[in-house]
């Protein structure tokens, strides 16, 4: 598979499963390329893609600007919810997201529509 953006040909195979993520940056990206990769595709999958990449980042600073943007309104709701739940199901991940959950508890209530349960 491959990542195409406005700079280029970029492959990622594999590095999206969470399994095979480096513990600075998924394959070789990083949040900013991601996020405005994110932002200026019009291809729906490189789109979803990106946000995935996004939400497996280890790094506690790198992973709470992910936890950001996916709480900035730049971020279907319906996304958002998962760009949160993703690092709560790894164990190296789960304190940096229920931190910032907890610490930013109106940005992420905000997220939750009626559909979802909220």
């Amino acid at each position: 598979m491959e990542l195409s953006t406005s700079h280029g040909v970029v492959a990622w195979g594999a590095a999206k499963h969470t399994g095979m993520v480096h513990v600075c940056c998924p394959s070789g990206f990083t949040v900013d390329q991601l996020q405005h990769t994110f932002e200026t595709s019009d291809n729906p999958q490189i789109q979803e893609d990106a946000l995935h990449l996004l939400a497996v980042f280890r790094n506690p600073e790198l992973q709470r600007r992910s936890l950001e943007f996916a709480v900035s309104g730049k971020v279907r709701k319906q996304d958002a919810i998962f760009q949160l739940l993703i690092p709560m199901q790894s164990p190296q991940t789960r304190g940096i997201a229920w931190d910032f959950i907890r610490n930013n508890w109106d940005k992420v209530k905000a997220q939750i529509t009626t559909a979802m349960g909220g």
